[in-house]
């Protein structure tokens, strides 16, 4: 595998066809005061909403 050397420490370049590794998608929350909850979850590069967590407060 190719080595880039912009950067003080190597990376590895991929290769042509092979995607970019990307970053894992940040978890978020939402709080509603109203309905006493609190929703955590991602979005997908897809924009789809994966809810990890339902807590009721």
């Amino acid at each position: 595998m190719p080595w880039s050397s912009s950067s003080s420490a190597p990376t590895p370049t991929p290769a042509p066809g092979i995607p970019a590794p990307r970053p894992a998608p940040q978890l978020r929350q939402y709080t509603d005061d109203i309905e006493h909850v609190r929703v955590l979850y991602f979005v997908t590069a897809l924009r789809t909403v994966v809810v990890v967590a339902y807590i009721e407060v």
